[in-house]
């Protein structure tokens, strides 16, 4: 799993605002912390909500 979230932070997201004519680059992956019993608390980057939020309203 760790390595698997790794990779995925690695990974750069482009967003495009055209209105503001600018590109920011950011990554899916924030932060990972694992904890002993299992279970794996993941942060999303701030700048991709707006754009979740909005495919979440399509599911």
């Amino acid at each position: 799993m760790a390595k698997c979230l790794g990779e995925l932070r690695k990974k750069d997201v482009l967003i495009l605002d055209e209105q503001e004519q600018t590109i920011t680059q950011t990554g899916w992956v924030e932060s990972a912390r694992y904890y002993e019993n299992g279970k794996v608390e993941i942060r999303l980057s701030p700048d991709l909500a707006p754009y979740l939020f909005t495919v979440a309203t399509y599911f």
